[in-house]
């Protein structure tokens, strides 16, 4: 079973996805590219 963590924007805190491993995603509120490892 695979821990899967909250990925919240670091600006505006916006829930962007549910999982794990290594992503870029681009906040659809406030336009910034968040990194997550």
């Amino acid at each position: 079973m695979q821990n899967y963590r909250e990925l919240r924007c670091q600006y505006c805190g916006r829930l962007l996805a549910k999982g794990s491993g290594s992503v870029q995603i681009k906040c659809m509120r406030c336009k910034n590219i968040n990194t997550f490892n």
